[in-house]
């Protein structure tokens, strides 16, 4: 069952991942006023790549990371996180983690780094009255523009 779904994901639900609108537009202006774009996802990293590589963004980020991509893998996103900000020397009081989960947030504050909480994601903001870290929210794209 597994693998049938992993094929099936890999071939056809590539195809069906779409942006949200003003997305594509945001990614190519932070790339163009070269900020250093990173993705840390909870996705296979196979996945991940053929999902960039269809819509034509794999130019704009400098690496993908996940948690399985690592040997040993890693026991969490925020070591995952901690791994990539370790390895590219990204200073951390410069740093925006972007994510549309608790487990993001928890991720960034665990890493020190600023989160902002999309609001068109999976999660939803305030809904977990257990949350204790900072953020702030991003109801639309352009509201991460520089």
């Amino acid at each position: 069952m597994t693998l049938a779904f992993k094929k099936l994901y890999d071939t056809t639900g590539v195809k069906q991942s779409l942006a949200y609108a003003g997305i594509d537009e945001l990614l190519h202006k932070l790339h163009s006023d070269d900020h250093k774009l990173y993705i840390v996802t909870n996705k296979r990293i196979a996945a991940a790549r053929k999902i960039m590589d269809f819509l034509n963004w794999s130019k704009l980020f400098e690496g993908v990371y996940a948690q399985y991509a690592f040997n040993p893998a890693l026991p969490s996103k925020a070591s995952v996180i901690e791994r990539v900000l370790d390895v590219h020397h990204i200073v951390k009081s410069e740093t925006l983690y972007i994510g549309d989960r608790n487990e993001d947030g928890e991720a960034a504050h665990a890493n020190g780094l600023k989160f902002v909480w999309v609001a068109w994601g999976y999660g939803e903001p305030h809904s977990d009255n257990k949350i204790s870290f900072n953020f702030s929210v991003a109801q639309q794209p352009s509201d991460l523009a520089p």
